[in-house]
């Protein structure tokens, strides 16, 4: 008689160790024309437990040491909090009206600084004056452009290839392919360029060459 014996391995995972984990960018604030107030919280990640409403702090050089990839995992070394546990960090997260209480603060005076950070396809942006923004997508294997107005604090959605231009910054998309240029032997000796949207077509300094030039291009979207 043939025994077969399964053994499964299962990950439990109990209710209040389970959190969900943000990071805490505190963008500044205007209280007065060009003057800002800007909230300092000691830690950048915030996690809280959705069931029992527990949370948990985290500084970037202690979430380093954790196993990060679509699920974080950590040793328990770190305290949890209840909500009667009162923080900057939780009063961040539940939008209530005494962050002054429990937040440090700067001032920030006569304040133009543009500050963009860029999550996955989003970017997050803070614009203390009015820019006025070329956004510029690649699509169905084309340049597509809009202009738009931007003020103040706001997201911009599903921007990983696209990149935005005012006159006083520019980021780059997230693009992955390939481009060929061929020669035109009939061009003058020495090189030459064309422009275009998109990529820069260019010839050989060296009319008698012929031949079909490809290469990859990756552009890292920078702020």
């Amino acid at each position: 008689m043939l025994t077969i014996k399964i053994i499964l391995n299962v990950l439990l995972k109990t209710a209040n160790r389970h959190f969900v984990l943000y990071k805490i960018l505190a963008l500044p604030t205007r209280i007065f024309n060009d003057t800002f107030v800007q909230y300092l919280p000691e830690f950048l990640f915030f996690g809280i437990d959705t069931v029992q409403h527990n949370y948990i702090l985290y500084t970037e050089a202690e979430l380093s040491h954790c196993t990060q990839s679509s699920i974080t995992v950590c040793l328990a070394n770190a305290a949890t909090y209840s909500p009667q546990m009162k923080t900057c960090e939780l009063s961040l997260y539940l939008h209530t009206t005494d962050n002054q209480n429990w937040c440090q603060r700067r001032l920030l005076l006569h304040h133009k600084t543009p500050i963009l950070q860029r999550y996955a396809s989003t970017w997050i942006y803070h614009l203390p004056e009015r820019q006025h923004v070329v956004l510029r997508c690649w699509k169905d294997k084309a340049w597509t452009s809009s202009t738009h107005t931007l003020y103040g604090n706001g997201v911009i959605y599903s921007t990983s290839q696209c990149l935005l231009t005012t006159d006083k910054f520019q980021t780059l998309p997230d693009i992955i392919g390939n481009t060929q240029a061929t020669v035109d032997p009939t061009k003058p000796r020495g090189a030459s360029t064309r422009g275009s949207d998109n990529f820069r077509d260019w010839t050989a300094s060296d009319p008698e060459s012929r031949y079909l030039a490809e290469s990859w291009i990756h552009f890292s979207a920078r702020a």
